[in-house]
């Protein structure tokens, strides 16, 4: 299952299944201990802490690690909630509560078929005793790059035609040097390069321009992976999708409801409200002018309206000398905003009332 690695001083046995017999001697001394009833009194411990794998050379990409989890204490302690770090791992623990001054074995297998490089995974421990409430273990690993490993990077939620501008370090999807396989542009108009940091540090950097069309958006990118301090690992490549959201600045349902409107009670006037996008993504809105309405009907007309950070407040009028008849009515409408960029953008909605005298 593991292999050892090579230097110039002969076998190197750091990660390497001399330690992984090592890992394993401890577990098997830690249960021997424990049955034999040695234990460290008054205590709640792990052994061991941290279990280094070394390199897993299995096709099946799959690591196990057991911890021996010993109970010094007087009283029973159970584990109320075991957290591991990522949902590559499963768990089993073989006895639950642990009895006083007794022992149990928490065994956890990761599955890493889709990581390359150092993988690292942590699992909390959290009990019900007062003294001892959280132990961590852990477990390291080194996975060589094999095939093609399939990511995905959100970069983010925007308004048509805004400006991408999104950054991320490559050690957020690959744990080694990444190199892109193709550059530049393409039909998408976003644009990848990879920008050397300080240190060995690297950021993949998105620009462009978001589409004009509303829904999910991608580019895909081909980066090649290789581990230049552990060249035992190989190479692979990386598939990584960069994916955005195009959403409407503005927030106009296909039908809009004004209720019971009265020509003598509220002088044939209504509020409708339209709210604004901008809370669903970070970037600045470009500042409305102006707000026009379109009717095709002509017993409603826009009084007024009024402008805020949450939206824009319409105030129609009714013109009963233009009704044909009191009750349900609907006006076709489109909601046209202008901004100071020169944009125009255009909603299309209807208006439903139901009008009383």
């Amino acid at each position: 299952m593991l292999r050892p690695r090579r230097s110039s001083r002969g076998v190197d046995v750091s990660g390497s299944s001399i330690r992984r017999r090592w890992s394993r001697s401890i577990v098997i001394v830690a249960l021997v201990t424990a049955s034999a009833g040695c234990f460290q009194q008054g205590a709640f411990y792990v052994l061991p802490e941290h279990s280094d794998l070394g390199i897993i050379d299995n096709d099946a990409r799959v690591a196990t690690a057991e911890f021996v989890i010993v109970n010094g204490l007087n009283r029973p302690v159970e584990i109320k909630h075991i957290y591991p770090s990522c949902n590559c791992a499963e768990l089993d623990l073989r006895q639950n509560p642990i009895a006083p001054r007794a022992s149990t074995v928490l065994s956890v297998t990761v599955n890493l078929s889709q990581q390359a490089g150092r993988q690292e995974t942590s699992v909390l421990l959290v009990t019900d005793s007062t003294a001892f409430p959280q132990k961590r273990v852990s477990i390291a690993a080194l996975v060589p790059a094999s095939g093609v490993y399939q990511r995905r990077v959100d970069i983010g939620v925007f308004h048509p035609g805004d400006a991408i501008d999104f950054a991320t370090p490559s050690t957020s999807f690959s744990r080694g040097l990444v190199e892109l396989g193709r550059e530049g542009t393409d039909d998408s108009g976003v644009a990848v390069e990879l920008v050397p940091q300080p240190g060995d540090e690297t950021r993949l950097v998105v620009t462009g321009a978001a589409p004009q069309v509303q829904g999910e958006f991608s580019r895909k990118v081909s980066l090649r992976e290789s581990f230049p301090d552990e060249p035992a690992l190989g190479e692979g490549v990386i598939e990584l999708e960069l994916v955005g959201t195009v959403v409407p600045r503005w927030d106009v349902k296909p039908e809009v409801y004004a209720g019971f409107v009265s020509l003598s009670r509220d002088r044939g006037r209504f509020t409708l409200q339209i709210e604004n996008n901008a809370a669903r993504t970070t970037r600045r809105t470009i500042a409305p002018t102006g707000v026009r309405i379109v009717l095709q009907e002509d017993w409603l007309s826009l009084e007024d309206y009024n402008l805020s950070s949450d939206g824009a407040k319409l105030v129609f009028r009714i013109h009963e000398q233009n009704l044909g008849k009191l009750g349900a009515q609907k006006a076709p409408m489109e909601f046209v905003v202008d901004y100071a960029d020169g944009l125009t953008e255009t909603y299309s909605t209807t208006v439903f009332a139901h009008i009383e005298p």
